[in-house]
């Protein structure tokens, strides 16, 4: 065996290496992040308090039915729905509205403008908190689905622990065979760039996150960190709103919650990669250096053990029986075998079943081109979205988030002449306000 063979063996047993200490990292991280289930407690305090459920609405008409109906079968003795709708151009609104003439619990609020500035989603919102009553707010999207119970076990798990913003990680749903293949994949990327036990640790005030699917607040709390108002020009609003919970001092906890609320993100292998590289490019704040150091870890890591199992394949085919081939081959196989064990794990926590792992090279591959997509973005500085054009104007600097493997007054249908809002001050820890036009054609 030369010298260059005998580097390029050890060069592979220190990528292997790395695939250990990644199997120890998500076996030891994994124990780490909070989970609440069917099994956790409900709220059990005097006096019930108002909670307001917040969900913005803009071509929902194929989802909303199955959310509103699993909110309104909420178990918990005091709340009210308020669905605000942005803009829609399918029959959401008249969904909506109709149900609303039957449900006491059930109003609908109307948007039909989106100042400069500001991201659809955030000022559907903004317009909505105002007509709110609640002294907790509910914040939920309307993809998502929910258990009788998820609204007392998450309100209790917040008053038992003193939590201001709590938020849960939903169950992603998986109907079509890109599903299965890629959103695995896609969700242990993203915990990779937000790692759950640093965003759940007090002592690390620079790891602030929540999820805006299913985010629970306390209206002091909202005030605190200014609302979405500090937001208004952020796509990943909910991301800043968790770091903004966390530099003010406020309880924040993110809990893992598969029984509890499924979501179905995207359905078609477009939406995948569109949606997800959307999502990369605003957790990161536009800056690029953490995708490409990211996409290279993977490619090595997911890669590398397939090509050099089909290379020794062919030279061994090919009559090329050396102790070379013999050894890169051997590594190889126990690379695969512990990237098998590592990947048992994530597909455990994402609720997947291993079988799907026979596809982990394709889904590797099209996450490998979801990052690429996702950069693209960030150097153009540009997000379609929902129909509507955003364009980054200006950044400021975030607090950083380390990498996991690293040590206008607004309508709607309803006065409220209560609300007597003042500027609050902007949150300042994110990245780029944005400027919105429409777009003439609609991107899922």
């Amino acid at each position: 065996m030369s010298a260059w063979q005998f580097g390029i063996l050890v060069l592979y047993a220190g990528l292997i290496g790395v695939t250990i200490r990644l199997l120890f990292y998500v076996h030891s991280r994994g124990k780490r992040v909070p989970k609440l289930s069917l099994a956790s407690p409900r709220y059990s305090g005097e006096n019930p308090p108002l909670v307001s459920v917040m969900v913005p609405v803009k071509d929902e008409e194929a989802t909303i039915d199955r959310c509103l109906d699993t909110i309104l079968a909420f178990d918990y003795p005091n709340f009210e729905v308020l669905v605000i709708d942005d803009r829609s151009t399918d029959r959401t609104r008249e969904i909506v509205a109709a149900r609303a003439e039957k449900e006491p619990k059930l109003r609908l609020l109307l948007n039909d403008h989106l100042p400069e500035g500001w991201g659809g989603k955030v000022h559907a919102l903004h317009c909505c908190q105002q007509h709110a009553n609640g002294d907790w707010f509910f914040f939920i999207d309307a993809d998502t689905s929910h258990h009788p119970d998820t609204l007392s076990i998450l309100l209790e798990d917040c008053r038992r622990n003193e939590i201001d913003l709590g938020c849960i990680i939903p169950q992603m749903e998986r109907r079509s065979i890109w599903e299965k293949i890629v959103q695995p994949f896609a969700g242990s990327v993203f915990f990779f760039l937000v790692p759950l036990h640093r965003v759940n640790d007090p002592n690390r005030p620079d790891s602030g996150f929540a999820n805006g699917q299913v985010m629970l607040i306390n209206r002091e709390g909202y005030r605190t960190i200014g609302g979405h108002e500090a937001v208004a020009g952020i796509l990943a609003e909910d991301v800043n709103m968790g770091r903004a919970a966390r530099r003010k001092g406020l309880g924040l906890k993110v809990s893992l919650a598969p029984e509890l609320s499924t979501v179905r993100m995207y359905a078609s292998l477009g939406e995948i990669t569109r949606g997800w590289a959307r999502i990369f490019c605003t957790t990161v704040d536009f800056r690029p250096r953490r995708l490409i150091r990211l996409m290279l870890r993977l490619g090595f890591v997911g890669l590398v053990s397939y090509l050099v199992m089909i290379g020794c394949t062919i030279a061994l085919a090919l009559g090329v029986v050396s102790p070379f081939v013999i050894a890169l081959l051997t590594l190889a196989v126990l690379h695969e075998i512990l990237q098998f064990i590592v990947f048992h794990r994530v597909y455990r926590m994402a609720g997947f079943a291993d079988g799907w792992q026979i596809f982990r090279i394709v889904g590797t591959v099209i996450i490998l081109y979801t990052i690429v997509r996702a950069i693209q973005l960030c150097r153009s500085q540009q997000i379609q979205w929902r129909g509507t054009q955003y364009k980054s104007s200006f950044h400021v600097t975030p607090p950083h988030m380390p990498d996991a493997d690293s040590s206008d007054t607004n309508p709607g249908t309803e006065p409220n002449p209560g609300t007597d809002e003042s500027p609050n001050t902007p949150i300042g820890d994110s990245t780029s306000p944005l400027k919105a036009t429409p777009s003439a054609e609609s991107t899922p």
